[in-house]
């Protein structure tokens, strides 16, 4: 498909669309888009910390020096009620080693966003301060590996992170009332892989 921009009052196509998303080489084409959601309560008493949330993704990558854009969404609550409860999501991200296109060849951990510790990043939104509280957070992050390092069908498995600053609470992901069940709430993570 041609691409046109607008120059004055007339479009004026800079490319017939055919190599990619730059008419060059596809650099900046989305070259799959993956995206799970879960309704598992995840309760957690941790603080400072980031912890999985039940929720990743897993899959070959299409291309070689890809990047990669995660975006994350959850809802958190928080016990007890009426209590400072901030708290903040993260990414971490799986990999093969040495290009392993399946997990038993050996992986390797990193953390794409969410700084654990006391001068850490879990100070986020309050989901607890004013009695029946809860707060949706929203994140994303851009993960460009070293050159090299991501070859065509290397294994991935992307995974959403929730973490909180403050101590001796109970943070409740998807909160499910013991007595009522669910209040239908999900958190979801999305990856896109990008042509570098």
């Amino acid at each position: 498909m041609p691409i046109k921009v607008r120059e004055g009052g007339a479009w004026v196509q800079v490319s017939d669309g055919a190599n990619g998303a730059d008419g060059v080489n596809g650099t900046g084409k989305v070259l799959q888009l993956k995206s799970s959601t879960s309704t598992t309560m995840v309760q957690s008493t941790t603080d400072k910390t980031y912890y999985i949330l039940n929720n990743n993704i897993t899959f070959n990558a299409v291309g070689t020096n890809s990047q990669f854009f995660v975006i994350g969404y959850a809802h958190v609550y928080s016990t007890p009620q009426s209590t400072l409860a901030r708290h903040n999501i993260g990414f971490d991200v799986f990999y093969g080693l040495n290009g392993s296109s399946v997990p038993s060849g050996g992986t390797v951990q990193a953390r794409i966003a969410g700084v654990d510790g006391a001068m850490g990043d879990t100070w986020g939104c309050d989901a607890g301060g004013s009695g029946q509280t809860g707060t949706t957070l929203n994140r994303s992050a851009l993960w460009v590996p070293s050159s090299g390092l991501i070859p065509a069908n290397t294994w991935l498995q992307f995974q959403l992170l929730g973490g909180r600053w403050d101590t001796n609470l109970t943070s409740n992901w998807n909160w499910s009332d013991p007595t009522l069940g669910s209040y239908n709430h999900n958190n979801i993570i999305t990856v896109m892989e990008i042509a570098a």
